[in-house]
């Protein structure tokens, strides 16, 4: 396991300790568990912005015609619409 320092706001010091009294866990295991997630979060959006660029590069694309009526089905699909 890796440690790694961060320096936060004392308001967020603060929330990160309640939460963490509040779960039972301690600070340093509640800070791991919120930047593991975060990480994994980025790394997935980071990995679909690149295969959209890619995606667009290669031609595929999407109207805006073509992506309002998607939308208007899907608004008929869920109700939203009459």
């Amino acid at each position: 396991m890796a440690h790694l320092t961060v320096t936060l706001s004392e308001q967020d010091k603060a929330l990160l300790h309640s939460i963490a009294t509040e779960t039972r866990r301690t600070d340093e295991d509640l800070a791991a568990a919120a930047l593991s997630s975060y990480v994994h979060w980025q790394a997935e959006y980071l990995r679909r912005v690149k295969a959209g660029l890619e995606a667009a590069r290669q031609g595929q694309v999407v109207t805006d015609d073509e992506l309002d009526a998607l939308f208007d089905r899907l608004d008929r699909e869920e109700g939203l619409t009459p």
